[in-house]
């Protein structure tokens, strides 16, 4: 049995089915024989019948702006989460969009280099699908191929805030309270890991900040 909080709770949803296709008319196609897409980095690939999946390109830009105000609203920014994003750049190959034939850009999904105390890790997030386009796998798809290509990389632990029931989907599961502190006001109900890797949440203890706040901390203490 898959340990909870383990990758091990989560199959990449492009292994469980039939790559669709776009056909001469733009609409998805199952014709083709049944086999996982390539989803090799700039390569879309398709993962149900309405949407697919791409990596992030400088001109998704305003469309993820937008995407992400309409999600979360303008105050989004003054939320704990972005102060790990704040002076940092997002992991190469792990940012993607999810768009529909006929209707735009309906998803987004990026990862963040961060230090769980001093383990490396991973902050999911801002993760955003359109209102108008709920309830239909994309965010789990987005997620699945992420953390797949997360693990592929070498990643071993990733965090995110976020609702428990929900992101328990793909093996998140609860940070036992007082281990990590966050930059900032969390629910801590709300602070969720999933190892990519066995044990890597144990050496995991104390602040979690972003790559050049987590250097000049140590600089401080040596």
């Amino acid at each position: 049995m898959a340990r909870h909080g383990s990758a091990q709770g989560y199959l990449p949803a492009t292994t469980r089915q039939a790559p669709h296709r776009l056909n001469a008319r733009g609409l998805h196609s199952r014709s083709e024989a049944a086999r996982p897409p390539t989803a090799k980095p700039g390569k879309p690939f398709s993962v149900t019948s309405t949407f697919a999946l791409a990596d992030v390109t400088p001109g998704h830009a305003k469309s993820i702006e937008h995407l992400l105000d309409l999600s979360f609203g303008l105050s989004r920014r003054t939320k704990t989460s972005y102060r790990l994003r704040e002076g940092n750049t997002a992991v190469p190959g792990l940012s993607l969009v999810a768009a529909e034939h006929g209707f735009g850009l309906v998803g987004c999904i990026s990862f963040w280099p961060i230090f769980a105390g001093n383990v490396p890790a991973l902050l999911l997030g801002p993760i955003a699908v359109h209102p108008q386009r709920q309830n239909l796998g994309i965010g789990l798809a987005l997620m699945r191929e992420g953390l797949s290509r997360a693990k592929s990389q070498g990643h071993r632990i990733v965090l995110l805030v976020g609702d428990e029931p929900y992101y328990a989907r793909v093996g998140f599961a609860r940070i036992p309270d007082g281990k990590l502190l966050m930059p900032g006001p969390v629910d801590p109900k709300r602070l969720l890991f999933l190892e990519l890797a066995p044990e890597c949440l144990a050496a995991a203890k104390g602040l979690v900040l972003p790559p050049h706040r987590h250097a000049a901390l140590a600089r401080a203490r040596s």
